[in-house]
């Protein structure tokens, strides 16, 4: 992580990038205490209750992008979350979406 005009910058690469094109697509933050890729991938379907699967990507620095398969899916996450999952920061972690 960089800082560009006192404002933290992160350069992703053109792979990267190219994932972000998808349609149905979150970036998620995860914040507070880290968290792993596995546990969250684990962990989230149990939160949203999709009709199929989606795909996780690890962005490095707590960041991750869901692709969702549906668009009912995508919608139901982004409408109604849970966008955060617990409010402990000494034992739980906090999710947040962009």
């Amino acid at each position: 992580m960089k800082t560009e005009n006192l404002l933290p910058t992160i350069r992703f690469s053109t792979r990267v990038h190219s994932l972000f094109n998808s349609r149905f697509r979150l970036t998620l933050a995860v914040l507070g205490k880290p968290i792993g890729y596995r546990p969250l991938l684990g962990r989230l379907p149990s939160f949203w209750d999709l009709k199929v699967s989606f795909q996780l990507i690890d962005l490095e620095n707590a960041f991750f992008l869901v692709k969702f398969h549906l668009e009912e899916d995508y919608l139901r996450v982004l409408e109604g979350g849970p966008w955060v999952t617990s409010f402990n920061p000494n034992t739980d972690r906090i999710i947040g979406l962009d």
